[in-house]
């Protein structure tokens, strides 16, 4: 997803989203896609981790 559609999702500035995608992915909750720092993915080791951590299946 690009930024400026979850900034239109999530109703907030472009920038506000940017600012909290780059912290998602320092925490690696997000990957950035490619070479292009305006598109990002889910991190699906991230959750399987966080699945297993907690103990959910």
């Amino acid at each position: 997803m690009r930024v400026s559609e979850i900034a239109t999702r999530a109703k907030c500035a472009p920038d506000t989203a940017r600012r909290y995608l780059t912290l998602f992915v320092k925490i690696g909750v997000l990957n950035s896609v490619g070479d292009d720092p305006v598109r990002f993915e889910r991190n699906e080791a991230y959750f399987e981790w966080r699945r297993q951590h907690d103990g959910r299946q």
